[in-house]
């Protein structure tokens, strides 16, 4: 079918209006093609171009789909790996685990950024992660303290950023800058506090967030038409099973405060994979991977937060 348009984004607006809701809801999770190579909404067109839009379950997706899995579960492990080395060195050596936070917590957002314009969207994700490294920083020197006073820094320079930047002056730019900034600054500083507390209990978290995470995925992956396990459920359940487990093999921290905590942050991880959804899909379709690399993180950089308050309301 021709469709005339200067951008991929007008040719697909137009192919909206005609096909409707369902075509609409195709294109959150679909793949855009021109002319056998990969492109999006700002992509320039012309008139003899072809555009093809590719459902993430057609033939035509699977070998790129394959490799994007791929480079996303190298990545995944590395950054995990990152983050459990950190947590192993020295009690005394805090600085390395903050640091590995920040890492990690920056490609999150840059992950963000990508999936948010990938459908169209525009966002500076910079101040976010300003935001983040702020509030991090915040709580490694200062302690809680230090992450509110972070995170209000983070907050003024995302506000600052909107008014200096004409492009980012925009409601949506604003709220997703606002919105990624402030979970990521929350979830990074409570990680490095938990931290500060006890390395065991950083250790549980990421042995809940890990479980979890992976739950969630194989539930999702092995969904089928007529349904199948939630992964949501998947996770919470998961996350519960890793927290008692790590509470049993940690001396230093007491089983049901342990499991407690774990549960809790069970539903931070489902609030976390909801603001992902909602960032990267548009809605929220938690039976539907998003588009991004970093999907699996989507879920413990909310659940951090939780899982801190939690340890500081058992213990």
């Amino acid at each position: 079918m021709a469709i005339d348009g200067a951008t991929v984004g007008d040719v697909l607006d137009d192919a909206v209006s005609r096909f409707g809701d369902r075509f609409a809801a195709g294109l959150r999770t679909a793949q855009i093609w021109v002319n056998g190579e990969p492109a999006d909404r700002s992509s320039a067109i012309a008139t003899s171009d072809e555009i093809a839009v590719i459902p993430p379950v057609s033939g035509g997706a699977v070998a790129t789909r394959s490799a994007a899995d791929t480079v996303a579960a190298v990545l995944i492990m590395a950054l995990v790996a990152t983050l459990v080395v950190g947590n192993l060195v020295e009690s005394t050596a805090n600085e390395a685990f903050a640091v590995a936070v920040v890492g990690v917590t920056v490609a999150w957002l840059w992950d963000i950024r990508d999936a948010y314009r990938a459908r169209g969207g525009y966002v500076r994700i910079i101040p976010a992660m300003l935001a983040a490294a702020a509030a991090a920083n915040g709580a490694y020197r200062w302690g809680t303290s230090g992450l509110a006073g972070g995170l209000a820094v983070g907050i003024g320079i995302l506000l600052v950023w909107a008014v200096l930047d004409t492009q980012q002056r925009s409601i949506d730019a604003v709220a997703i800058s606002a919105l990624a900034g402030v979970t990521a600054g929350l979830g990074a500083g409570a990680l490095v506090l938990v931290r500060l507390r006890n390395p065991a209990e950083a250790g549980v978290f990421l042995a809940v967030a890990g479980a979890a995470a992976g739950a969630a995925w194989l539930a999702q992956r092995s969904q089928a038409p007529t349904g199948g396990v939630d992964p949501n459920l998947a996770g919470l359940m998961a996350g519960i099973a890793a927290a008692a487990l790590g509470g049993y093999l940690a001396d230093t921290i007491d089983v049901l405060n342990a499991v407690i905590a774990g549960a809790l942050a069970g539903g931070g991880f489902i609030a976390g994979r909801t603001i992902g959804a909602a960032v990267r899909l548009g809605d929220i379709l938690h039976t539907v991977r998003g588009p991004g690399l970093l999907t699996a993180f989507d879920g413990p950089v909310t659940a951090a937060a939780v899982f801190w308050v939690a340890l500081l309301l058992v213990t």
